[in-house]
């Protein structure tokens, strides 16, 4: 075990981890100003199970091979390192890694990761989406302090089969949690999940099947309406009464109550005019163009003998059951103009 953490080591010479200590199995980075870990650098550790790196400014120092010699690495900290990306090359051979802290990093995109995973930390990061997510045999997934997590459809995470904890501590933006019908059951040995300190206001219904057989949940301090949307929880059969965990924030009848102390008839949905009256408005404006274009129809069809003409002295011819067409049309008018010739 080498633990060389909080100093002022900017650079590890490619001779200073060399092959005279072969034995090392626990190697502490953590908390100095390295900005470059580079293929050499660790090349002779084969047999390293734990490295830390957290701490450092390394950015995008790392060298795509860095990690290629560490095949028996099972834990990696790159907490707090300031990179902007992974490349799917970086844990490509860490075949036995099963913890990863990718954690505080400006990172958008998961990249690619070995399936042997158990412990993933990706709390901190940019990260927006989680689909196309496959670690099969992953057991935590942390997923707290997320800036940019707004929503999060648990049908992403139906490919982590082995997931046991779930934690979305302090997502303030996370808003929407949601579960889509669907065949099979969704993070089947789920045991724990925290939504603790997010923006939640409520709970769909769809939810009802997984927050049933969860045994531990923890949804404090969340910005609750307690309105008829969450009067399920209330009839929840649990041995868990979740509805002490929750405290209202909304509306102002409720606020500060816990929902449990809230008699089910009194939890009641608002109307909500911001969205009505600009639905009313539209149908309104669709039903007077409907309108206006039936009377257009209605009188484009009239019957062409009740139709009228004014002749020259103002008299008033009315032409009846007229057949519609263009020779007839005109042989009448030819008529017409002859027998007015005859009477000047």
């Amino acid at each position: 075990m080498l633990n060389v953490s909080h100093n002022k080591l900017e650079y590890i010479d490619d001779n200073a981890l060399n092959d005279r200590i072969p034995r090392l199995k626990i190697l502490d980075l953590s908390f100095n100003k390295l900005t470059i870990v580079n293929e050499t650098m660790l090349q002779y550790l084969t047999i390293l199970e734990y490295l830390s790196l957290s701490h450092n400014p390394i950015g995008d120092g790392i060298h795509e091979s860095a990690f290629w010699n560490l095949r028996a690495l099972k834990h990696l900290d790159l907490k707090n390192i300031s990179a902007p990306y992974f490349s799917s090359g970086f844990f490509k051979t860490l075949t036995n890694l099963s913890t990863l802290d990718l954690s505080w990093n400006p990172i958008g995109t998961i990249p690619l990761l070995p399936i042997s995973l158990q412990e993933l930390d990706l709390s901190g990061t940019q990260v927006i989406s989680l689909e196309n997510f496959y670690l099969p045999q992953l057991q935590e997934l942390k997923l707290n302090y997320m800036p940019n997590l707004t929503s999060l459809v648990l049908n992403d995470l139906e490919n982590l089969t082995s997931l046991e904890m779930l934690s979305m501590i302090g997502c303030k933006r996370l808003i929407q949690l949601s579960l889509w019908p669907q065949l099979g059951i969704v993070l089947p040995r789920l045991q724990r999940l925290s939504i603790k300190e997010c923006g939640l206001e409520t709970l769909n219904n769809e939810l009802h099947a997984l927050v049933q057989r969860i045994p531990v949940i923890e949804l404090e301090n969340n910005p609750w309406r307690c309105d008829c949307k969450l009067e399920w929880i209330n009839l929840l059969n649990s041995t868990r009464n979740l509805s002490r965990n929750i405290r209202c924030y909304a509306p102002e009848r409720h606020h500060a109550k816990l929902l449990a102390e809230i008699p089910n008839y009194e939890l009641q949905c608002e109307y909500d005019s911001s969205i009505f009256y600009p639905i009313l408005w539209t149908c309104l404006s669709l039903l007077i163009v409907s309108l206006i274009i039936a009377m257009v129809l209605v009188f484009l069809k009239r019957p062409i003998s009740q139709w009228s003409f004014k002749g020259r002295n103002g008299d008033t011819v009315t032409y009846k059951n007229v057949v519609e067409s263009n020779n007839d049309l005109v042989r009448i008018l030819a008529v017409s103009e002859a027998h007015e010739r005859n009477e000047e």
